[in-house]
C-alpha cells in the first residue's frame, strides 16, 4: 500500500497519534518519493530514525520512486539497512 508521507503525518499529528500507532494495521508499506527533489542531512537523519523505529516493530518498508542520486545518497546513510530503496524507472 503506497502512502503519501505528508498526508499520513498530517493525519497522525492531527489525531495526536504517534506514527507507529497510525501504521499499526499495516505490516508493510511504501513511501512514495516520486515528488522528492532533494533532502538535507537533518531531514534524512530524522526520517532514518523513524524508519528504524518502524523496522523494530516488524514493518517491511519500501521507499519507491527515488531519483538515482537521492537513492544513492540515502544508501550511503544506511537507509538500505532498514528499507528497500527503489529508484524511478526512466
Amino acid at each position: 500500500m503506497a502512502l503519501d508521507c505528508v498526508t499520513l503525518l498530517r493525519k497522525a499529528l492531527a489525531a495526536g497519534t504517534p506514527l507507529e500507532t497510525a501504521l499499526a494495521g499495516s505490516e508493510e508499506f511504501d513511501i512514495d518519493a516520486h515528488n522528492l527533489v532533494r533532502i538535507d542531512a537533518g531531514s534524512a537523519g530524522l526520517l532514518l530514525d523513524v524508519l528504524k523505529r518502524l523496522q523494530v516493530t516488524g514493518k517491511k518498508l519500501r521507499i519507491i520512486g527515488l531519483g538515482t542520486l537521492i537513492a544513492a545518497y540515502l544508501e550511503t546513510l544506511g537507509f538500505a539497512d532498514v528499507a528497500e530503496l527503489r529508484s524511478r524507472v526512466i
